[in-house]
């Protein structure tokens, strides 16, 4: 067996040190280059479909507002936002009891009435609360909150599409502009600090990711009833305060008692996603949920492994012949000899990449390395011609 040569090994470690890096940072652009989450949504559901289990958490509460709106007058004549008056109430009901609240609705200061007072003095009043702001993407700034002293309590709404994907899957918790809800929910709640420091990120003293495709185990469209009864959000009107309702605001405030109480309009706040339109409210809170599970954490462990993978890699590109076929028991065997000719460093990476999601629910970046590796074969192709 020809022994790998010493340069081919430096080489090859350095090629895996640099491209360690560069996969790295493209992975936390709101959408990297060539990125395909196809493959992750089939693997998604799948896993959905075989584990079968109830997806239901016991320490959030989801309710919504969208049918309690009242008309206002707008540089645009009169339009229907939600009623300040019945959110100041509400809050006033459950900001005691609730561990946190989660605010997703807009308070912008272009259109403003006189309840809003209440509502802000209510909000500020609280310290267990983050509410939603967005960034006016045609003029460079936020758009301005009903109150200023409010910006302390808020952070971003927003999500990146892009031309090849206008659907929310994947989410960017340091944004251009300043960290997201969800960010601020999980380090006001589990107190933890995720930093950006340029090229790379981090969770107190370990590697994090600052983009994650989002995994989405429940449909919360209609019907609003799980298949065993129990609403998937509560209608607040309809469900405790309304004439007909079924509950009492007594019952309301024992169902809010030490949980995330997320407060949204799970109706009209709706966004495209890989199982079909769903609130945003909903996709902000797996938003959290998901660095609450740790899934922004890149074990070390894991990083060696795909390092592993690109330097054995790197080793075939400059040597240009499959390792594979330096095992004598696929040179014996034709079969496995011919399948070991068929294999592609694009298969390869695709085959790590799903095997990745699927054990770990780690994405492995197929672009990036592609290019890489494809840069390299040429470049040994020719030299060995040359030679």
């Amino acid at each position: 067996m020809q022994i790998i040569k010493r340069t081919h090994l430096w080489f090859s470690l350095i090629a895996t040190i640099i491209l360690l890096v560069a996969v790295y940072v493209f992975d936390n652009f709101s959408y990297p280059f060539g990125e395909s989450t196809a493959a992750f949504t089939i693997i998604e559901t799948g896993i959905q479909n075989i584990k079968k289990k109830n997806v239901c958490k016991d320490d959030v509460v989801f309710i919504n507002i969208g049918y309690e709106p009242e008309l206002v007058d707008t540089p645009n004549g009169k339009e229907a936002r939600t009623n300040r008056d019945t959110l100041a109430k509400l809050l006033k009901a459950i900001g005691g009891v609730a561990d946190f609240c989660f605010l997703d609705i807009r308070l912008d200061a272009d259109v403003t009435v006189p309840a809003d007072s209440a509502l802000v003095s209510q909000i500020r009043q609280m310290d267990n609360i983050v509410i939603a702001k967005h960034w006016d993407y045609t003029n460079g700034r936020d758009f301005p909150l009903a109150d200023s002293s409010l910006m302390a309590k808020a952070a971003y709404c927003d999500y990146t599409a892009s031309v090849f994907n206008t659907a929310f899957q994947r989410y960017q918790y340091i944004q251009r502009n300043g960290i997201s809800a969800p960010l601020k929910l999980y380090m006001e709640i589990t107190g933890h600090r995720v930093a950006s420091h340029k090229l790379f990120y981090s969770d107190g003293w370990r590697l994090c990711r600052n983009a994650l495709f989002i995994s989405i185990p429940e449909d919360f469209s209609e019907p609003r009833e799980r298949a065993w009864g129990e609403p998937k959000y509560w209608n607040l009107s309809e469900d405790f305060w309304g004439e007909t309702a079924g509950f009492t605001r007594d019952d309301l405030i024992g169902i809010c008692r030490g949980k995330l109480v997320v407060i949204g309009n799970f109706v009209d706040d709706v966004h495209d996603t890989y199982i079909g339109r769903q609130p945003g409210p909903y996709l902000h809170y797996l938003a959290y949920d998901s660095l609450r599970e740790g899934r922004h954490i890149l074990p070390w462990w894991y990083i060696l492994l795909i390092a592993a993978v690109y330097f054995v890699t790197f080793c075939q590109i400059a040597r240009q012949q499959r390792l594979l076929l330096l095992i004598p028991a696929v040179r014996k065997y034709k079969l496995l000899h011919f399948i070991a000719s068929l294999t592609s460093n694009v298969l390869l990476l695709t085959i790590v990449s799903w095997l990745s999601y699927s054990l770990f629910k780690i994405p492995a970046s197929i672009f990036v390395p592609t290019v890489a590796f494809t840069i390299c074969d040429i470049y040994f192709r020719y030299k060995s011609y040359e030679i």
